[in-house]
Parts: C-alpha cells; structure tokens; sequence
C-alpha cells in the first residue's frame, strides 16, 4: 500500500473524509505532543536557569575564596618577613653579646694569668703554694686541651656539607 494512497483513502469519495479524518487524526497527535512539549520547555528551561544561577554563585563564591586566601597569603608573608627580621636583629644582638661576654671571659683569664706569675716570682714563697700553682698550671693545661678539643668538634661539625656532593667520573 502507498503512502499517498493511505492518505487519500482506498475509495474515493468527493468530500476525501479519509484523507480529513487521517490530518485530523495526525494534528490532534501533534496539538498533543505540543501541548507536552510547552509543559516540559519551562521546566527545563527553569532548570537550565537555576543551574546557571548555580554556577554563577559557585564560581563566585570560588572567586572570593581564591581573593580571601591571597589576602591571607599576602598578609602572612608579612608577618613571617617581620618575624624574620625580628629573629635576624634578636640574634644580631646574641651575637653581640657572646662577642662581649668572651671578651670578659678573656680579660677574667688574663688576670688570672697575672695573679699566677705573680704568685710565682714571690721572693720566697712557702712549699705548699708552689705545689698549689703546678697544680693549677697542670689543671689549666688539661683544661684548654679539651676546650680546644670541643672547639675542634664545633667547627668540624659546620663545615660537614647538608648535602652530598656527587662523586667525581
């Protein structure tokens, strides 16, 4: 059966009712599936616009986080740059006075270095204060022997590298 001929109706008749009745039928299934369709375009459209709505205020609140933690970011550096050089000043300043304090410790050692050649050029001076400044001297010596020791320990350890250095080809 042809198409046409389904449309025109298998008899003829002169008003062609088949062919009316099949349009009828065919605009009745479109004003049906129109009327569905309109129903359904405002929803989702509503829906395509509350999800964009959505989107916009997400990327916004994304935009104000990302500007909250650069300032964030911003201001901390600020302060780890005061805290910086608050530490390089403090420790300028301990620098100073460990300078200052070995100085005394030194003059200290000087004047003791005088009291004992002192003690040792006295015109007859008694058995047991001689005895006494050997065993000082002895007791001076052993003592510098292990300051140098530790000093030597301290300085080897700063020069040890952090890290280590590739070995030569």
């Amino acid at each position: 059966m042809n198409f046409l001929n389904f449309l025109l109706g298998e008899n003829s008749d002169p008003f062609n009712l088949g062919l009316l009745s099949k349009v009828g039928f065919f605009a009745l299934i479109g004003m049906i599936f129109r009327v569905v369709w309109n129903t359904r375009i405002p929803s989702r459209k509503l829906k395509i616009e509350s999800d964009q709505k959505l989107i916009s205020n997400l990327l916004g609140r994304v935009e104000k986080l990302e500007n909250d933690n650069e300032n964030l970011r911003k201001d901390y550096d600020k302060k780890i740059d005061i805290i910086k050089t608050d530490f390089e000043s403090r420790e300028h300043l301990n620098e100073s006075r460990e300078a200052l304090l070995r100085q005394e410790l030194q003059n200290i050692c000087t004047c003791f270095n005088a009291l004992l050649m002192f003690l040792k050029r006295l015109p007859n001076p008694p058995d047991a204060l001689t005895e006494i400044i050997l065993d000082v001297e002895i007791m001076r010596s052993e003592q510098i022997k292990s300051e140098d020791l530790e000093r030597a320990a301290l300085f080897s350890a700063k020069i040890v590298p952090d890290k280590p250095t590739p070995a030569h080809d």
